[in-house]
C-alpha cells in the first residue's frame, strides 16, 4: 500500500514552480485544494500549465483531487507536485474501490505559511503573525459555501480580541472596545483621522490586516489569530447579530465576541456561556479547545 498526500494552493513542484489555481469550496488549512486541470507554473519555463491526473475517486465540483501518487505538472519537466500538508489517503497495488483520508496527528498545528494569493486575508500578513486553523480540515473540505472567520487575539497588556468575518473586499472587521483607527500605519486616504463608528465595524478597505496586527504589536509580540470555517448562511447571521449587538465598552472585547460567535451557532455553540467580563487569554482557551479539546493545545510551542 502506498501513501499520497493531497495537495493545496502554493504548493511546490519538484522543479521550483507551484500551483496557482484551487477548489474554494474544498479548503485545506486554510488554503484552496488543489485538482486536476488546476493551474502551475514551472520554475524553468516560462508560461503556465496544468495539474495532470487526480484521485480517482475523491472529487471536487467534478474533477479529482489532486495527489503526489496520482498528479504532475503538464510543464516540459514533467515535473512531480510538493505536499504542504500531511492529509493523505491510500493506494493498493491494483487499483482500488476506495481512497481513505488519513487523520493528521491530533496536535498538529499550521500555522503562518501564506498562499500565493494576493487576497486581503490573515494568511498574507506580513507581520508572521501565526494563523491558527483546523487540524481536521477534511471536515471543513465538506462545507457548502465556505467563509472564513478570523479571531484576533492580543495578550500583552490588558489584551484584546477582534473579529474577522470573511477575506478579500468583503472582510468585515468588528473590534468592540478597542482603539484601533483603522489608520495606524497607513494613512488614510480619505483624509480622516478614524473610520472607528459606533458600532465598533470596519468595512473593508477602511482596515488592513496588516495594519491591525501591526497595531497591537506595538504593545508586544503575543498576537495570534485563529480561523475557523462556516457556512456563508451562519457568516450572514453573524453579521446581523454583531449589528443588532453594536459596539462594546473597554474590558468587554473578549465577552462582545464570544457572544457574537456563540450566538451563530454552529461549532461556536460549544463555547461557554459569556458572563460579564472575559479576558482575551479565556477567549483564545475556549477557542482553542474547539480544535485541540482537553487543552492539549498548550503541549504546543508557546508561540501560538
Amino acid at each position: 500500500m502506498a501513501i499520497g498526500y493531497f495537495l493545496r494552493v502554493g504548493d511546490k513542484t519538484t522543479c521550483g514552480g507551484q500551483i496557482l489555481t484551487g477548489d474554494n469550496t474544498f479548503i485545506f488549512h486554510g488554503r484552496s485544494a488543489a485538482r486536476q486541470g488546476d493551474l502551475v507554473t514551472c520554475g524553468k519555463h516560462s508560461g503556465t500549465y496544468n495539474i495532470l491526473g487526480g484521485v480517482s475517486n475523491v472529487w471536487g465540483n467534478g474533477r479529482m483531487m489532486a495527489g503526489t501518487l496520482d498528479s504532475f505538472s503538464s510543464c516540459p519537466c514533467k515535473a512531480r507536485l510538493i505536499n504542504s500538508i500531511t492529509d493523505c489517503y491510500s493506494k493498493e497495488d491494483e487499483p482500488a474501490k476506495t481512497r481513505s483520508f488519513v487523520e493528521t496527528e491530533q496536535k498538529q498545528l499550521i500555522a503562518t505559511t501564506k498562499p500565493s494569493s494576493t487576497v486581503h486575508n490573515a494568511f498574507n500578513n506580513t507581520h508572521n503573525v501565526p494563523v491558527i486553523t483546523s487540524n481536521s480540515p477534511i471536515n471543513e473540505a465538506f462545507i457548502k459555501d465556505p467563509i472564513n472567520i478570523y479571531v484576533m487575539i492580543a495578550r500583552d497588556g490588558l489584551g484584546h480580541a477582534g473579529l474577522v468575518i470573511d477575506d478579500g473586499e468583503n472582510a468585515l472587521l468588528y473590534d468592540p472596545g478597542g482603539g484601533y483607527t483603522g489608520c495606524y500605519l497607513r494613512g488614510c486616504e480619505d483624509g480622516a483621522p478614524t473610520h472607528r463608528g459606533s458600532s465598533d465595524q470596519f468595512p473593508y478597505p477602511m482596515w488592513e490586516w496588516d495594519d491591525y496586527l501591526a497595531y497591537h504589536l506595538y504593545d508586544g509580540p503575543k498576537v495570534s489569530v485563529i480561523q475557523f470555517t462556516v457556512p456563508r448562511k451562519q457568516a450572514n447571521r453573524l453579521r446581523d447579530i454583531i449589528d443588532d449587538m453594536g459596539g462594546g465598552s473597554p474590558l468587554y472585547c473578549a465577552e462582545r465576541v464570544s457572544v457574537a460567535l456563540k450566538s451563530s451557532g454552529g461549532i461556536f455553540e460549544r463555547l461557554p456561556e459569556a458572563n460579564g467580563i472575559k479576558t482575551p487569554w479565556t477567549l483564545k482557551s475556549e477557542l482553542m479547545d474547539l480544535y485541540f479539546p482537553g487543552n492539549a493545545w498548550w503541549k504546543l510551542n508557546s508561540a501560538y
